[in-house]
């Protein structure tokens, strides 16, 4: 889309506009058509130019806009090297904290000396929060300029900072070394940093102590009694709320299992209650992954979870993904005490109609899966399997029928007097690809026994050119000639039809070489033939797809990652990844470059009503001044009946031209239905409130009688902490409704 308009109208109002409350709306304005994919880089003299300003809003939209187009204006950009340098010598920290925020982001060679000055200023700075802005800053001047960093002080000086009071600082040192350092492992980890970072680990976030536990789970102790008081010390937080801590926790315990073999099995009690815990606590998308964990450890040690089979039975409400994991779950942790339990909550999910098909016929594999575990319930399932077949659910004959063919290869002797009288049945009632392999291949193997066995492969013979499925021609093809070398008469006319129609009428180039392949076999040496087709097969056991010992020590040692996750070592899925990272940066490009669907007179009449929406005219200054000071003086009184449908909440939410955020603390902590009676007696309304984790959620409204404004907020309660999101349509409301909202619950 052409911009030269738009950008001629904002460059004339940046002009214009003398006083803050104006000039602020005008680059609200531009961070809002810069969104929206129009190309402003022309303004950015004007825009460095508009940063010499006190208001630390507009500075922070401006410092945005600098960073935005700093790449398309790289002659420009030292213009705004002294901007950024007066304002990292600012006496307010939070100018000083954005400053060097912005100008570490800029990612330019050509500035690296500025920022590495600043940077090391930073780090020195009196206010917590620019040291914390400056540890970072140093992992942005390491990827632009790694010697400037490695050939300086800023490394020791990094170490020395772990030591700091403020807990933000100290962990942000931690991970800019574990960045800075990667290419040698990371951050050194010592004994005398491993004891300071968990002495003061009560004073982290959930995020900085998952960053500690990171460091010591890979820290080796120097001897059993330092392993058992790093146990003692971290025990209380498998209480932890959040899932990340007692995943990490977890981590350490299982590493330390090596220096404590002897305690190997308390320690695994002792996280496996935390990780029951956190799965019916958490929501659908966290307990996923907690579970994948717990099904890792059941892998190898079953009978940890045996006792706990009921807390891993699906629930109607549990969504796909979590219903499959649980079932694995209980492959791996049935044994002779809990079997009839978990063989019968299985077999009800069979059968039970409010589970979709996939999840059925996925209980059907566990099924099969249970019987190659216990032989000796053999025959329970067999009957519960052909019980499945009678019921005739076409998605439950065909899975049923998929497994018979694995418990045939386990128990030939004991299934196939059982499975081969309903061979002819099941062939006219099943239709999916992998069920007729499963069938054909059971007809090739041991259809002899039964009169019917080569008139069933007949039928699939007669339809082969018609078939589409690869798969099944050439188990069809196989079948055919193992079923010819044991009841010739009935299968040699069957033999010459299936080898034409591969050999001359088919497409498959797989299909073309089996077909020829066993043709030439046949007219070489028909008894060399008849010898290798219908070799003598070992008997096994277990498949070997369920022994993944070897996979299981290297996911116990990527263990909270998503190598558990995925199952499969972090190796395997690192590239796709990073690939999928590039495309989607190349596809941030294009949408940068693609023209915004508002066409460009309805971005210059959106502008201009926006900007004569406010009373902030030069010619009425001083009469709406006088109207923001009554406002002020004005006192909140909601209205008590007030009601917003919630798609009108969602609406106004989404749509609001104004947003506040805004924080306080309370005198205690309350829990969330106190909150809510609270706000109702105050006349605010409802909309929604949960709990996750340890934060309280709450969304409500109000609508003030006088003013007839209405306000939106969010609150986000953690024990005191409260932070308060308020939306509406007029700012100066908004200040006191959210003062207000924030009496009515400090009193």
């Amino acid at each position: 889309m052409s911009s030269s308009r738009v950008i001629k109208s904002f460059r004339q109002l940046l002009n214009e506009s003398k006083e803050q409350s104006r000039r602020r709306l005008v680059i609200e304005q531009i961070i809002s058509a810069m969104s929206l994919g129009v190309n402003l880089s022309p303004l950015f003299a004007d825009m460095v130019k508009a940063a010499q300003t006190t208001d630390l809003v507009q500075k922070k939209m401006i410092y945005l806009y600098i960073c935005k187009y700093a790449e398309e204006n790289k002659e420009l950009l030292i213009l705004s090297t002294g901007t950024f340098q007066r304002d990292c010598q600012s006496q307010d920290p939070l100018v000083r904290g954005l400053s060097l925020r912005s100008m570490s982001s800029l990612m330019n060679k050509e500035l690296v000396e500025y920022m590495a000055r600043e940077i090391k200023k930073g780090l020195m700075d009196r206010s917590n929060y620019v040291r914390r802005i400056a540890v970072l800053a140093t992992v942005k001047l390491f990827r632009v300029s790694p010697e400037l960093v490695l050939d300086t002080e800023i490394e020791k000086k990094l170490y020395s900072m772990i030591a700091e009071v403020d807990p933000y600082v100290s962990i942000n040192s931690v991970v800019a070394l574990n960045e800075i350092l990667a290419s040698k492992g990371g951050i050194s980890i010592t004994q005398k940093i491993i004891i300071h970072l968990l002495k003061r680990f009560h004073e982290f976030t959930h995020w900085g102590q998952s960053i500690v536990l990171g460091l010591v789970a890979n820290y080796a102790p120097q001897s059993e009694q330092e392993c058992l008081q790093i146990l003692n010390l971290l025990d209380n937080y498998l209480k932890s709320g959040n899932t990340s801590v007692i995943l990490s926790v977890s981590k350490v315990f299982i590493n330390l299992i090596n220096d404590l073999p002897n305690l190997r099995n308390q320690i695994y009690d002792r996280i496996k209650n935390p990780l029951i815990t956190l799965v019916s606590c958490s929501g659908d998308e966290m307990a996923y992954p907690v579970l994948k964990h717990i099904y890792l450890i059941a892998t190898q040690l079953p009978n940890l979870f045996a006792n706990e089979a009921s807390r891993f039975f699906i629930k109607g409400s549990d969504p796909t993904y979590l219903q499959e994991i649980k079932i694995d779950i209980l492959c791996e942790i049935v044994n002779k005490q809990n079997f009839k339990q978990i063989i019968f909550a299985l077999a009800s999910y069979v059968i039970n109609s409010s589970l979709n098909e996939h999840i059925s016929s996925y209980c059907i594999r566990a099924i099969g899966k249970i019987a190659s575990q216990l032989s000796s319930y053999f025959d329970m399932v067999i009957d519960y399997l052909m019980e499945f077949i009678e019921l005739d659910i076409p998605h439950i004959v065909e899975a049923s029928m998929i497994i018979l063919k694995d418990v045939i290869r386990l128990f030939p002797e004991q299934s196939l007097e059982i499975v081969l009288p309903e061979l002819k049945r099941l062939s006219e009632i099943i239709h999916t690809e992998e069920a007729k392999v499963s069938l054909i291949w059971i007809l090739g193997e041991y259809g002899e026994k039964i009169d019917e066995g080569p008139y069933i492969l007949e039928k699939f013979v007669e339809t082969f050119s018609e078939e589409s499925s690869e798969k099944i021609k050439l188990e069809l093809l196989t079948s055919v000639l193992k079923m010819f070398f044991k009841r010739p008469p009935e299968s040699k006319k069957m033999l010459g039809v299936i080898l034409h129609e591969a050999t001359e009428n088919s497409n498959e180039p797989d299909v073309i070489d089996r077909g020829l392949f066993y043709y030439r076999l046949i007219f070489t040496d028909i008894n060399k033939t008849k010898s290798i087709v219908l070799s003598e097969k070992e008997n096994f056991t277990r498949f070997t797809e369920n022994d993944p010992l070897e996979l299981f020590e290297i996911l116990m040692d990527e263990f909270n990652t998503f190598s558990v996750v995925y199952k499969k070592p972090y190796e395997q899925f690192k590239r796709i990844i990073h690939k999928n990272e590039e495309e989607e940066e190349e596809e941030d490009d294009d949408s940068s470059t693609d023209s915004s669907s508002f066409s460009e007179e309805e971005l210059l009449d959106q502008i201009q009503q926006n900007v004569n929406g406010l009373d902030i005219n030069q010619q009425n200054q001083s009469q709406s001044q006088n109207q923001q000071n009554s406002q002020e003086e004005q006192e909140i009184e909601l209205e008590p009946k007030f009601n917003l449908e919630p798609s009108e909440f969602q609406n106004k939410w989404m749509n609001s031209s104004h947003n506040l955020n805004f924080d306080f603390e309370l005198d205690e902590e309350l829990d969330k239905d106190s909150f809510e009676e609270i706000l109702k007696e105050n006349n605010f309304q409802v909309m929604a409130s949960g709990l996750i984790q340890s934060t309280i959620k709450i969304f409500c409204y109000g609508k003030d009688i006088s003013n007839n404004q209405i306000g939106l907020f969010q609150l986000l309660i953690t024990g005191v902490n409260v932070k308060l999101n308020a939306k509406g349509t007029n700012p100066q409301f908004l200040k006191l409704f959210a003062e207000y909202i924030a009496t009515v619950l400090t009193e």
